[in-house]
C-alpha cells in the first residue's frame, strides 16, 4: 500500500516499480480467487494467467465478459460455498501483502557424547516471507528426553531469517545410536500492509492479520559409535568473482570435502544463492562423500542486472553435526570512483607547490581511459589523462601553486565526455611564518652526525636539538630546516608534523614553535652520502647550528689557497723577487694522517711576470702528520728574476721592462701522498691554485735607479722597472731630456750602475 501511495503521489524512482512487479508475480504464483455470482455455478480461476514479473496489471475485479458459466461435470466447477464474509473480503483484498513465517528446517546438534549419555539442543531456521511478521513464539517439545522449551523473537522483517537455538536436552542412551524426535509449534502475527515501525497490544487488526500457528515434527537418529571425525569433513562456497558491475555474471561452487578414510553418508545439504529481483533460490539433499575426497554439490552461475551485495550460503549437517560456508559478490554500477584526495602539504605558505594525489578506482573488469581535473575557486589550474586496468585502482598527481587566502578546490574524474565522480573541500593558504628579530631570540641548536663514520653509499642521522633559553616565553613559530652545502633539504619531513603541546614543541608545516625553557630534540631519516659534506640547522633562516659527515673515501680538504705579491728588490747584480704560493690542508677524518712527497707537476704563469721566471720551485715542507680536524699549511716558492743588463739604444730614457702593480694570474697544480696512521694504503691527492697577483717594487731602488738614469750625462740607459715618484729634480732642475748614445753606456750599466744599486 505504501507502495502504491508513493507511486500515486509522483516517486517516479524505478526501484518502487521493480518491487511492485516482484509482488505481483508472487501473488500470481501463490494465490486463487474464487469468484462468486449470482447463479448457482462458479468457476474456480487464476487471477492474471498473463502475468510475468516485469509486467504488472491492475485488478479492478470480476470481469463478467470473461466469465462463462460452465457444467457441474466440469473438473472446475464446484458447488456453491458458504464462505464468511470476511474471508471472501479479502481473499479479494490485493492492496494489502500477507507476512507469512515459513519453517525452513530443523535439526538436531550434539552438544556432548558421554558414556550412556548424550546432551543436545535444537535449532530452527525460519524466514519471513512477502511481508514482516511479529510477536514470534517457539514451543518445543522433545519426546526423546521428555523436556520443553520456549523462546520469543520480537519481530522479523520482509525475507529476514533467523536461526533460533533451543536449550539443551539430555538422554540415556544404551545402544550406538539414538533416535531423538519431537514437536514444534510456532505461533506469529503477520503484518499485512507496509512493514509497522511498532506494535500496540491490543490494537484492532483484521481476521488474516491475528495470531497463526505453524507446527513441524522432528526426527533424527545419532550414530554414537561412527568413527567418523567430524572436524576433518569441510564445506566450501566459493564465488567466482567478488567484485562485477551490472549486468555481469558469476559463478558459484559448493564443494563438500572429507579427509577421512572413510566415507561419509548420509550429509545433509542446503544452499542459498542470493537472486536479483527475486527471493533467494533454496537447493536441499543428501550426499555421500568419498573418503579423503570432495564432492560438487552445486555450481550455478547467476546475472546480476542491479547493484548490491549477494550471497550464497552452504550448511551441512550430519549425525547431529552441522557446518557452515558462505562467499559473497558485490555488484556495482561501473561509475569510476574517487576513493581518496590526499592534499599535501596540510598548512601549504604562499607560493608553495600543493599536491592532489587523486586516487581512482576501476570497479569494472575493462581498462578505462579517463581525465582528471583540478579546479581552483571554479578556475581549471591542471589536468591529467590517466589509463586504468579492469578491477584496478590507480593515483594521479595533480599541482597548484599556493596564492594566500582561502579556496575552494574540486577534483572531477571525466571519461568520453561523462562526468564520472568528482570530490571538494576547502584549503587555507598562509604566509610563511617569519622572525623579524631572530637575533633577540634566545636559541640554541646543537647537531649530532651518526654514525660518525661511514663508507661512501652508507647511510647517516641527524641528532637536531634546539633549546629556547627564555625561561618565561614561548618562541615562534619560525621556520626551520636541516640542509646541507648544496642546499638540499634533509629535515623536516614534508607533510609530517613533530612534536606536541605536551613535549614543548611543535612543528607543523615545517614551522616550530618552542615553548618556554624547553628542548626539541628530533631525528632526521638516514640519508646516503657519497662525499665529505657541512650540515646546517637554520631557523627562520638563520644558521643555529653546523656538522660535518665525514665519509672514509674521500680526499683531504684544500681548506684555502693564496699567492703573495712578489716584490722586486737589486740583488745580485739583477732585480730580483719570489712568487710565493700556498694551500691549507685540512685533515677530515677521525684519525692523523701522515702526509709526503708533495711536488708541483705543472704550472703557468700568465701577464707580467711571464718572462721573469727563473730557477725551480721549493716546497716547505715536504712531509708532515696532520693530527684529526686539523689544518697545516704549505708554501710553494719560485725564483723571479729581471737582468741589469739592457741594450743601448736611442730609445726613450724612461722606457721600461715592467711596471709597478702590473698583474699576472699563477695556476699551480701540485700532488702528494697521503695515509691514514690506522691503515696501510698510501693514497694520491691532487690540488690546484689559482691566484692573482700584483707586481710590486722595493722603492728605494727604484728611486736611486731612475736618478741614476738621469743625471749620468755619459750614458744613455734604459730603466729596468718603472715606479710612481712624481716629479724628480736635481738642483732644481727637472729630469726629463733625452740621452743620445754614447759607448760608455756598457760601462755604466755593467759595472758603475748595479755596483751602486746593490748597495742603495
Amino acid at each position: 500500500m505504501a507502495l502504491l501511495e508513493a507511486k500515486k503521489g509522483g516517486n517516479d524512482n524505478p526501484e518502487i516499480d521493480k518491487i511492485i512487479n516482484q509482488k505481483m508475480a508472487e501473488l500470481k504464483q501463490s494465490l486463487g480467487v474464487y469468484m462468486i455470482y449470482s447463479t448457482s455455478k462458479i468457476k474456480r480461476v487464476s487471477c492474471y494467467d498473463n502475468i510475468k514479473p516485469g509486467q504488472p496489471r491492475p485488478m479492478n475485479g470480476a470481469d463478467t465478459e470473461e466469465t462463462v458459466p460452465v457444467e457441474n461435470t466440469s473438473n472446475d466447477v464446484q458447488e456453491p460455498l458458504n464462505l464468511p464474509e470476511w474471508l471472501i473480503k479479502e481473499a479479494l483484498d490485493m492492496e494489502n501483502t500477507l507476512g507469512v513465517l515459513e519453517i525452513k528446517g530443523i535439526s538436531v546438534v550434539v552438544d556432548r557424547n558421554d558414556a550412556g549419555e548424550i546432551k543436545y539442543h535444537v535449532e530452527i531456521s525460519m524466514v519471513a516471507k512477502y511481508n514482516s511478521v511479529s510477536k514470534i513464539r517457539v514451543n518445543v517439545s522433545d519426546k526423546t528426553s521428555g523436556g520443553t522449551d520456549t523462546g520469543t523473537i520480537s519481530y522479523l522483517g520482509p525475507d529476514e531469517e533467523e536461526t533460533w537455538r533451543s536449550g539443551k536436552f539430555s538422554a540415556r542412551v544404551s545402544g550406538s545410536s539414538i533416535r531423538i524426535t519431537g514437536n514444534v509449534k510456532i505461533t506469529y502475527r503477520p503484518v499485512c500492509s507496509s512493514p509497522p515501525t511498532s506494535f500496540k497490544d491490543g490494537q484492532t487488526l483484521s481476521r488474516k492479520c491475528q495470531d497463526r500457528t505453524i507446527t513441524r515434527s522432528y526426527s533424527e537418529t545419532i550414530d554414537l559409535g561412527s568413527s567418523i571425525d567430524w572436524s576433518k569433513v569441510d564445506v566450501i562456497v566459493t564465488a567466482s568473482r567478488h567484485n562485477i558491475v551490472e549486468g555481469e555474471s558469476v559463478t558459484y561452487t559448493v564443494k563438500v570435502k572429507n579427509g577421512n578414510s572413510l566415507p561419509v553418508d548420509g550429509v545433509k545439504y542446503r544452499v542459498t544463492v542470493s537472486l536479483p529481483q527475486f527471493d533467494p533460490k533454496n537447493y536441499s539433499g543428501t550426499v555421500t562423500i568419498p573418503a579423503n575426497g570432495e564432492k560438487t554439490i552445486l555450481t550455478k552461475t547467476v546475472a546480476y542486472p542491479d547493484s548490491g551485495t549477494y550471497l550464497a550460503r552452504a550448511t551441512i549437517s550430519w549425525n547431529g553435526h552441522k557446518k557452515s560456508a558462505s562467499d559473497k559478490v558485490i555488484v556495482t554500477t561501473g561509475t569510476l570512483v574517487i576513493s581518496d584526495v590526499d592534499v599535501s602539504p596540510r598548512n601549504p605558505d604562499d607560493g608553495d607547490r600543493v599536491r592532489f594525489d587523486v586516487s581512482i578506482r576501476n570497479p569494472s573488469s575493462r581498462s578505462r581511459s579517463l581525465n582528471v581535473k583540478l579546479f581552483i575557486d571554479g578556475v581549471k589550474e591542471s589536468s591529467r589523462t590517466v589509463s586504468i586496468g579492469g578491477n584496478d585502482e590507480s593515483t594521479t598527481t595533480l599541482t597548484w601553486t599556493a596564492t594566500a587566502g582561502n579556496h575552494d578546490w574540486r577534483v572531477e574524474v571525466w571519461e568520453d565526455g561523462k562526468l564520472e565522480d568528482s570530490r571538494s573541500g576547502e584549503i587555507t593558504i598562509q604566509d610563511p611564518p617569519t622572525s623579524t628579530c631572530l637575533s633577540d631570540v634566545p636559541l640554541e641548536g646543537h647537531l649530532e652526525v651518526y654514525p660518525e663514520w661511514v663508507e661512501a653509499g652508507d647511510s647517516v642521522s641527524v641528532h637536531i636539538t634546539v633549546t629556547n633559553l627564555d625561561p618565561n616565553c614561548a618562541q615562534g613559530p619560525f621556520n626551520i630546516k636541516l640542509v646541507d652545502d648544496s642546499g638540499a633539504k634533509w629535515w623536516p619531513k614534508k607533510d609530517t608534523e613533530y612534536g606536541c603541546s605536551g613535549c614543548g614543541y611543535i612543528i607543523q608545516g615545517g614551522a616550530l614553535k618552542i615553548y618556554a625553557g624547553k628542548t626539541m630534540s628530533e631525528w632526521s631519516e638516514p640519508k646516503i652520502v657519497t662525499q665529505n659534506t657541512i650540515l646546517y640547522l637554520k631557523i627562520g633562516g638563520k644558521t643555529v647550528a653546523t656538522a660535518n659527515v665525514y665519509v672514509n673515501d674521500s680526499s683531504l680538504i684544500q681548506a684555502k689557497v693564496g699567492c703573495e705579491n712578489p716584490v722586486f728588490d737589486f740583488k745580485d747584480h739583477a732585480y730580483r723577487a719570489v712568487l710565493s704560493c700556498w694551500v691549507d690542508l685540512k685533515n677530515p677524518y677521525s684519525t692523523p694522517v701522515d702526509i709526503r712527497d708533495i711536488a708541483v707537476s705543472e704550472y703557468s704563469i700568465t701577464g707580467a711576470l711571464n718572462d721573469t721566471l727563473s730557477g725551480a720551485w721549493t716546497v716547505n715542507p715536504l712531509e708532515f702528520t696532520l693530527a684529526p680536524q686539523d689544518v697545516k699549511r704549505v708554501t710553494f716558492k719560485l725564483p723571479l728574476e729581471i737582468s741589469s743588463w739592457v741594450p743601448v739604444s736611442v730609445a726613450d730614457a724612461t722606457e721600461v721592462v715592467i711596471k709597478n702593480n702590473d698583474p699576472s694570474t699563477a695556476d699551480i697544480t701540485y700532488t702528494l701522498g697521503y695515509k691514514l696512521e690506522s691503515q696501510d694504503t698510501w693514497s694520491h691527492f691532487t690540488g690546484n691554485i689559482r691566484y692573482e697577483v700584483k707586481v710590486k717594487m722595493d722603492s728605494k731602488t727604484v728611486a736611486a735607479d731612475y736618478i741614476l738614469s738621469g743625471t749620468a750625462a755619459i750614458v744613455d740607459p734604459n730603466t729596468a722597472i718603472s715606479f710612481q715618484l712624481g716629479s724628480i729634480r736635481i738642483s732644481g732642475i727637472r729630469l726629463s731630456s733625452k740621452l743620445s748614445f754614447d759607448p760608455l753606456a756598457f760601462l755604466w750599466n755593467a759595472f758603475i750602475k748595479p755596483g751602486i744599486l746593490e748597495h742603495t
